[in-house]
Order: structure tokens, then sequence, then C-alpha cells
């Protein structure tokens, strides 16, 4: 098999992407915006989270028609590019593995944002504070005391991302049809004695300390909202392009004919009764499999639960040819039951992972005053702990929601019949029966498809960091 040329290309490729998507893209881009908004104006904050979030919330079949648009030869990248001199660049055919390493990290650079938000919020400020005290730098304290206490988070989040971008289908399919030295600064120790600066060149450099990270938080934000930018004004845009441009009127034809459309009705109701289905049978299942792991002390529940996290991102795509054949001889194979069930499976490691988090910061007397006035487990679980678990839960509904919801390669795989195809299938079908034709009509299409994702993300913010804190879901 390694004597085939291709095998070779595709594993060079792969460890490229890798490489240039999940090493160096989202893990460090990740880090870098969580650091950068760290005790920043609040909103501030929530605005540059929130394009960032959008572009991951935002089913991957939206992306890629976002991310195809805004490469295009005649894209907004080119329409930007051209005010400098530069023009007619196809990025998707002279560099198409550069252009989907970055609609990759465009997509998926929010979760490593939330995981090390989560991590750094967790970081004393005591130890931080002394650190100044004792005449450190900011560079010292990143690498001396932050980075050294978040390495764990760092480690599992390196490892999640690049099991993540192994996963990857939808993105590089839709866009592509299938393919695509410097030395480290020396640091002094903390207690270095630094040169004597003027009290005008202190302000100086506490402004640009100030002011720097919203400058660069800023352009960030700008690149994550220009592909976002094009499907929202390209649907309500009577002579839509490929590129982005203010329409000269507004119209609402575009989503009524989408609306209307019989076919497009019953996608949408196709899957909305999948994605409801496994985000119910999730949350059942996972709160009578996180309690034990909650409230029980088990000889082997660490290497249990590390083996929960790593199958939280364990690539779909490296189990679909078995699962292909075992629905076959099961007859489940274009049956939409057998694809909730799929989602099920698929989704439990994450759901036990994210509910043990939450039911972890569940206080037990409670419980145990309800076992006192004789309550069984099961009613304890029912009318003390859940309840209290309510953010913890809608969090994990609205997550495995989203992420059945946003699913394109599961029901391509296991789907046949056009009745069947849910609404990202059918989105697909869409872009390659009318994208080159009525841009309006697909981003239409698009932003209906991507609202229910992105409303539910937006309504969970608040409970979000939670159970992104990769550190305390292993501990006892």
């Amino acid at each position: 098999m390694f004597h085939d040329p291709t095998v070779r290309v595709s594993i060079w490729n792969t460890l490229i992407f890798l490489i240039g998507s999940a090493v160096i893209g989202q893990q460090v881009l990740g880090f870098i915006i969580a650091l950068l908004m760290k005790h920043k104006n609040r909103l501030f904050r929530r605005v540059i989270g929130t394009i960032v979030l959008a572009g991951w919330v935002t089913p991957e079949i939206v992306c890629a028609l976002c991310l195809y648009s805004f490469f295009g030869d005649e894209g907004t990248l080119n329409a930007i590019l051209s005010f400098v001199g530069i023009s007619d660049v196809t990025w998707l055919y002279t560099v198409p593995m550069l252009t989907i390493i970055l609609a990759n990290i465009w997509h998926g650079t929010a979760f490593s944002m939330l995981v090390f938000q989560a991590a750094l919020d967790d970081v004393p400020t005591e130890i931080e504070e002394a650190a100044v005290v004792d005449g450190a730098s900011r560079l010292q304290i990143l690498f001396r005391i932050t980075i050294p206490y978040i390495k764990d988070t760092i480690l599992t989040n390196m490892m999640l991302v690049t099991l993540q971008t192994l996963g990857v289908f939808g993105l590089i399919y839709a866009m592509t049809g299938g393919g695509p030295g410097t030395s480290e600064p020396v640091l002094h120790p903390l207690n270095e004695e630094h040169k004597q600066e003027t009290s005008y060149e202190r302000e100086q450099r506490n402004l640009i300390y100030r002011i720097l990270p919203y400058l660069i938080l800023t352009v960030i934000g700008i690149c994550f909202l220009l592909p976002l930018l094009w499907v929202l004004v390209a649907s309500v845009d009577p002579n839509a392009l490929q590129s982005l441009k203010m329409p000269t009127r507004f119209t609402g034809a575009n989503y009524g004919a989408v609306i209307t459309n019989g076919e497009n009705q019953r996608a949408f109701l196709i899957g909305l009764f999948m994605s409801l289905g496994q985000a119910v049978i999730v949350v059942i299942l996972g709160l009578l499999a996180a309690y034990p792991l909650s409230r029980y002390q088990m000889k082997y529940k660490k290497p249990f639960m590390l083996t929960i996290l790593f199958m939280t991102s364990l690539p779909i795509t490296a189990v679909m040819v078995p699962v292909y054949q075992l629905f076959l001889s099961l007859k489940l194979y274009n049956n939409i039951f057998g694809v909730i069930l799929f989602y099920v499976a698929s989704s439990m490691p994450y759901g036990i992972w994210m509910l043990k988090n939450f039911m972890d910061s569940v206080p037990n007397d409670m419980e145990e005053a309800a076992w006192v006035d004789g309550a069984s487990v099961f009613t304890g679980i029912r009318k003390v702990v859940a309840p209290l678990m309510i953010p913890g839960i809608c969090t994990v509904a609205i997550f495995t929601f989203s992420g059945s919801w946003g699913n394109f390669f599961v029901p391509y795989i296991l789907l046949q019949s056009p009745e069947n195809f849910p609404a990202s299938l059918k989105l697909y079908q869409f872009f390659g029966q009318y994208g080159m034709a009525d841009y309006g009509k697909l981003a239409a299409f698009s932003v209906l498809y991507a609202l229910p994702s992105v409303v539910l993300y937006i309504l969970s913010q608040q409970f979000m960091s939670k159970g992104f804190g990769l550190q305390g879901g292993t501990k006892g």
C-alpha cells in the first residue's frame, strides 16, 4: 500500500493539513485570542467572541459555501486585493491546500478559544500579581507561569483539535470536490533587574500594551466576519454575485422562494426530527451515565474519563466504512431512525463528559436529604439533581442538536433516497443545482439552515465555559 504514490501523497497532504490547520492554526490562534481577550472590556469580548464563535456554530456545509465565495475567482478576497493591484488569483486551484487550511482554521478556532478561556480563568491571579511585584514582564509571566499552569489543557486541546481535523470532510468536499526556522527567545529569571525607564516611557509602553490587543482582536474579528457578511448580504440581494457588494435594493424574494418549496420544507422537518430526537436521548442516557461517575468513587474512573474525553473527538470518517457495512447487514441503510441511532452513539461520550463536569458542581446535601425522606436514586436525579443542572442540560442538548443538525457526512453516506434527505444534504444539492446561477437563493437557504444553531449557541453562551474545562473532568 505504501508503495502506491497516491497513498504517499495523501498521507503527506494529511500531515500538512493537520499541522497547518490544527497544531499551528487552531491551537495557536485560539490561545492568542483567549489570551488577548482576558481582562478586556466585557462588551468588546462579547462582540469579538460572538464573531469568532459564529464561524464554529455555523453548519459545516454553510461554512463551505461562505468560504467558497470568499476565495472564489470573483470572490470577496480578490475584490479586496484588487485595490492593491493584485487580481485574478485562483485560490481554490492555485493553492488549494492553503485555502482549505485557512477555511478549517476559520471554522474551528472557536473551540480552542473557548477551551483556553476556561483554562485561563482558572489561573490564580495572586501568582501573576506576585510576579508583577517581583518585576516580571508580561512575556515572562506568560512563559513561566501561565503556560506551565495550563500545560495539561494545551496538550489535551491539541489532541482534540487534531482528532477533529482528521474528521473534516464536508468542508473540503464542498469547497474543492475532494482534494486539496526561528529560534526561541531566551527568557531571563523573574528577578532580573530591569533598566530604569522614565515615567513618560513607562506611560507609552503601558499605552501600547492597552491598545495593541484591541487592534489585533479587531483585525481577527474582521477576518472572521467578512465570509459571513457575504451570505447575509447576498440573501437579500436580487442580483447577488460571488463577491460581497451592497445591494441596489433589498428583497425578501429569495427567502420566499426557499420557504415555499415543498422539498425544502420536508428536508428541514426531517433535520429537526433527527436532531431533536438525538438531543433528547443523549441527555437522558447521559444523565444516567454521568451520575455514578460524579457521585461514586471507582478504581478506574480516571482512565475511563480520559477514554470518554478522546472518544468525543473520534473522527467519524474513521468508522464510517464498518458502520456502513453494519447498517447494510442490519437493514438500517437509508433509514432515518438508523441515522438517529448513529448520532446518539457518536454523541454519548461528549454528553457524558459534559454532564459529569456540570454534575460535579451540584452539592450532595440536598440529594442526601431526599434519600433520608425515602427518595430513590432515580427520584433524586429527577427531582433534585436535574433541576439544579438545567444550564448543563441545556448546553448538552444544544451542542448535540447543533452537531447533528450541521452534519453533512453521516447522512451523505447512510441515506440514499432524496425524500429522506435532511436540510444539510438538501443544501449541498441546492448548491450543485443553483449555486452558479442564483447566489441569492443559495445564500437565503444557507441563512435559514444556519439560524437554529446560531440562535441556540447565543442563548447558551452564559453556560459554555463550564463545559470546556478540560482539566476538572478527570479529577476524583
